[in-house]
């Protein structure tokens, strides 16, 4: 178990490497609790790409930009993209560098997390953000802080008890998505939604009838049952694979050509 102090000096040191000196004495500080408020600061290997100091941000940035997660290339044109639990955008703004003429659509429940994927992605003009959780159906939800950090607000359908002390946002099913968006087809649909994935896939396969490639992080540590509905309603794509936390599933011509062929498996279910 490290000490503090090498959890202090372990943080510095990546504030440091990512951020610069001076946001890296102000997560020292915060690791002190000494700094006060909110905190902000650039990224360097991102233009104009801002994270809040002393939160989840910065892993998220590292798992996005430096182990690059979400890398994905395929000689199909991507032309449509959704990203559904944009956070602050680094998913975003990586398809974005990627796809430059692919249209994204990135939608976050969270008011705070919000607010910062709109500063973080205004610069690109691919780039379309919404503030709303994608839900099995069109409902009203609520937003969940899970205690585990910024990278981990949940919307959730309202409890009765709790529900008038939770922001409250828009919940749209796919289908709505691709309406209010005119979507024919979505190339590539990224998932991260805390669990909601459940919910979202629990009717099957059709709920991927226009989708080329599936991009998901599965939460079944938290609900139970998360891969499995997820397994189900991706038996009709052709190829499966790991990269990070993320599961990706694709249809046969779109299989990627930068993944190692061992990493690659048919699907067989």
């Amino acid at each position: 178990m490290p000490s503090k102090l090498t959890r202090l000096l372990l943080v510095e040191y990546q504030y440091y490497r990512s951020c610069g000196f001076i946001p890296s004495l102000m997560a020292a500080a915060r690791c002190l609790n000494v700094g006060r408020g909110e905190q902000r600061c650039r990224i360097k290997s991102i233009p104009n790409f801002w994270i809040r100091i002393g939160t989840s941000d910065l892993a998220v940035c590292r798992k996005v930009f430096d182990s690059r997660e979400y890398s994905y290339t395929t000689t199909q044109s991507v032309r449509t993209i959704i990203d559904a639990g944009a956070n602050i955008g680094c998913s975003a703004v990586d398809f974005a560098r990627r796809y430059p003429e692919a249209r994204i659509i990135a939608v976050e429940p969270d008011a705070s997390n919000f607010a910062l994927l709109q500063t973080n992605t205004a610069a690109y003009s691919n780039i379309t953000v919404m503030n709303a959780a994608l839900w099995a159906q069109d409902s009203q939800l609520v937003v969940e802080d899970t205690g585990q950090g910024k990278w981990a607000m949940r919307a959730a359908m309202p409890k009765a008890v709790s529900a008038q002390d939770l922001q409250t946002v828009r919940g749209v099913s796919l289908t709505t998505l691709k309406r209010e968006f005119n979507l024919d087809v979505i190339d590539i649909l990224k998932v991260d939604i805390e669990g909601g994935e459940l919910e979202v896939f629990r009717s099957g396969t059709s709920t991927l009838d226009t989708v080329n490639v599936l991009m998901i992080e599965c939460h079944d540590r938290w609900i139970p049952g998360t891969i499995r509905t997820v397994m189900k309603a991706t038996a009709e794509f052709s190829y499966e694979w790991v990269q990070g936390e993320n599961h990706f599933f694709c249809r046969e011509s779109w299989r990627p050509t930068n993944c190692e062929a061992g990493r690659i498996a048919r699907v067989h279910r």
